[in-house]
């Protein structure tokens, strides 16, 4: 029998796999939504990248909308 898969959840979990080398290097991401597929799915993978990273991560819509963006109060600031 044939394995069903979730696409969506396929697309948030390759989108997150992307996302968090770029948090681990700066703890946070800005996007312009107009580069954006779904805005909903980018949220949920940048919360997904925080998850595999151990972080607890916020994300919001700046007030004109036209990005989003995801950040961690958990992100190790470096020493230098």
């Amino acid at each position: 029998m044939a394995r069903v898969v979730d696409l969506e959840r396929e697309r948030v979990e390759r989108l997150a796999d992307k996302l968090a080398p770029v948090l681990r290097e700066r703890g946070a991401v800005v996007v312009d939504v107009a580069e954006l597929e779904s805005m909903e799915r980018w949220r949920r993978a940048a919360r997904r990248a925080g998850r595999l990273l151990g972080w607890r991560m916020r994300t919001g819509i700046s007030r004109d909308g036209r990005r989003v963006w995801a950040a961690s109060d958990d992100w190790p600031i470096p020493p230098a």
